[in-house]
């Protein structure tokens, strides 16, 4: 879920009953353009890994009306039982999948 100052994270059983566990993107990072928290996340799994796609606004605390966003990409990962996610990491992928 999008709180404007990173995604929480919920996990859930039974898809009924969720419980928070954790958050990610509240930090900034390293790559260009990603200094800021993630926004706006979509996840796409192939191959059983996952990866989440965000936005961050890279202009907006030096001028507030900026409207430049920045697509970004990192690997998610379970630790633990804890959802967890390195923006700063070097992954591979793969838009396509072979058939």
């Amino acid at each position: 879920m999008d709180e404007w100052s990173g995604l929480a994270v919920y996990e859930s059983e039974n898809g009924e009953d969720w419980r928070r566990n954790g958050k990610i993107l509240h930090g900034s990072g390293t790559c260009e353009d990603d200094g800021t928290i993630g926004l706006h996340a979509d996840v796409h799994v192939s191959g059983g890994e996952a990866y989440i796609f965000y936005f961050t606004h890279p202009d907006r605390s030096r001028h507030p009306q900026s409207k430049r966003s920045s697509l970004q990409a990192a690997k998610l990962e379970l630790q633990d039982g804890v959802l967890t996610c390195d923006r700063n990491a070097l992954f591979s992928f793969c838009l396509r999948e072979e058939t």
